[in-house]
């Protein structure tokens, strides 16, 4: 897929709280996104579009067709910061996932997502 636009998010991860913003990601994904998940522990991570970005436990909801809304922030306060670190974790992996996907491979960007550590 030529041009396409890598999916990057903006993670917050302060305690128990699980926060951040798209910053970029491909409208052709509203059509795709929704076949990529992990599941862990019994709890099955996975990418959606929604109209608006949201956080609901397991579920990360991209940017939808919602336009004015694409610039929402997204958060979740799990039971504990290791289920908010394992729910990090598959998030990340699920965006590179999309990205190795969907990328042009001959693409040189190598940052399929950011991650920041709020204290």
């Amino acid at each position: 897929m030529k041009n396409y636009i890598l999916l990057k998010v903006e993670f917050c991860l302060y305690e128990n709280i699980l926060c951040g913003k798209i910053l970029q990601q491909d409208d052709r994904l509203i059509e795709k996104v929704n076949k990529y998940d992990i599941l862990e522990d019994n709890n099955l991570y996975r990418l959606c579009i929604f109209s608006r970005p949201m956080l609901y436990d397991d579920i990360l909801h991209l940017r939808g067709k919602n336009q004015s809304e694409n610039n929402t922030t997204f958060h979740y306060a799990y039971n504990n910061k290791q289920s908010a670190e394992t729910a990090l974790k598959n998030f990340k992996e699920l965006i590179k996932q999309v990205n190795n996907f969907y990328a042009d491979r001959s693409t040189t960007e190598t940052n399929t997502y950011y991650v920041e550590v709020c204290e």
